[in-house]
Protein backbone atom coordinates (compact mmCIF):
# COMPACT_ATOMS: atom_id res chain seq x y z
CA UNK A 1 0.00 0.00 0.00
CA UNK A 2 1.68 3.17 -0.93
CA UNK A 3 2.67 5.86 2.03
CA UNK A 4 -0.24 8.23 0.88
CA UNK A 5 -2.73 5.44 1.12
CA UNK A 6 -1.72 4.52 4.64
CA UNK A 7 -1.80 8.21 5.49
CA UNK A 8 -5.16 8.45 4.52
CA UNK A 9 -6.61 5.17 6.15
CA UNK A 10 -4.87 6.64 8.88
CA UNK A 11 -6.89 10.19 8.79
CA UNK A 12 -10.52 8.10 8.27
CA UNK A 13 -9.62 6.17 11.59
CA UNK A 14 -8.62 9.47 13.62
CA UNK A 15 -11.60 10.48 12.70
CA UNK A 16 -13.69 8.11 13.98
CA UNK A 17 -14.15 5.43 11.27
CA UNK A 18 -14.61 2.08 12.47
CA UNK A 19 -13.94 0.76 9.01
CA UNK A 20 -11.69 3.16 7.56
CA UNK A 21 -10.51 0.46 4.45
CA UNK A 22 -14.25 0.02 4.12
CA UNK A 23 -15.19 3.26 3.45
CA UNK A 24 -11.78 4.10 1.23
CA UNK A 25 -12.81 0.96 -0.85
CA UNK A 26 -16.71 2.79 -1.04
CA UNK A 27 -15.50 6.34 -1.74
CA UNK A 28 -12.96 4.60 -4.86
CA UNK A 29 -16.34 2.44 -6.09
CA UNK A 30 -18.16 6.03 -6.41
CA UNK A 31 -15.38 7.58 -7.86
CA UNK A 32 -14.59 5.18 -10.93
CA UNK A 33 -18.28 5.19 -11.45
CA UNK A 34 -17.91 8.87 -12.26
CA UNK A 35 -15.67 7.69 -14.82
CA UNK A 36 -13.73 11.36 -14.56
CA UNK A 37 -11.50 12.29 -17.22
CA UNK A 38 -7.82 10.87 -16.55
CA UNK A 39 -6.81 14.97 -16.95
CA UNK A 40 -8.49 17.60 -16.87
CA UNK A 41 -7.90 20.62 -19.52
CA UNK A 42 -7.13 24.08 -17.69
CA UNK A 43 -6.12 27.05 -18.28
CA UNK A 44 -5.74 30.36 -16.93
CA UNK A 45 -8.07 32.72 -17.94
CA UNK A 46 -7.18 36.15 -20.02
CA UNK A 47 -6.24 38.77 -17.76
CA UNK A 48 -6.96 36.12 -14.83
CA UNK A 49 -3.40 36.40 -13.44
CA UNK A 50 -2.98 40.31 -13.59
CA UNK A 51 -6.78 40.47 -11.60
CA UNK A 52 -5.16 38.22 -9.02
CA UNK A 53 -1.96 40.39 -8.58
CA UNK A 54 -3.78 43.45 -8.60
CA UNK A 55 -6.30 42.24 -5.73
CA UNK A 56 -3.36 40.83 -3.63
CA UNK A 57 -1.63 44.47 -3.70
CA UNK A 58 -4.99 46.15 -3.06
CA UNK A 59 -5.96 43.84 -0.26
CA UNK A 60 -2.12 44.32 1.14
CA UNK A 61 -2.87 48.28 0.84
CA UNK A 62 -6.11 48.41 2.35
CA UNK A 63 -4.18 46.33 5.59
CA UNK A 64 -1.45 49.09 5.36
CA UNK A 65 -4.00 51.54 5.52
CA UNK A 66 -2.99 52.97 1.88
CA UNK A 67 -6.33 51.81 -0.13
CA UNK A 68 -9.89 51.93 0.65
CA UNK A 69 -12.26 48.88 0.97
CA UNK A 70 -13.78 50.50 -1.97
CA UNK A 71 -10.76 49.93 -3.74
CA UNK A 72 -10.93 46.43 -2.65
CA UNK A 73 -13.98 45.72 -4.02
CA UNK A 74 -13.25 47.21 -6.94
CA UNK A 75 -10.37 44.36 -7.36
CA UNK A 76 -12.70 42.06 -6.49
CA UNK A 77 -14.72 42.48 -9.18
CA UNK A 78 -12.45 42.76 -11.71
CA UNK A 79 -11.00 39.57 -10.43
CA UNK A 80 -14.44 37.86 -10.81
CA UNK A 81 -15.11 39.16 -14.42
CA UNK A 82 -11.93 37.93 -15.33
CA UNK A 83 -13.11 34.27 -13.75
Amino acid sequence: MPASSTRRRDLFFDAGFTDPDGALAALAQEVAALALPGEWEARTPEGGVAALAAYRVTRALVEAGSATTTDLLDAQAALTTAH
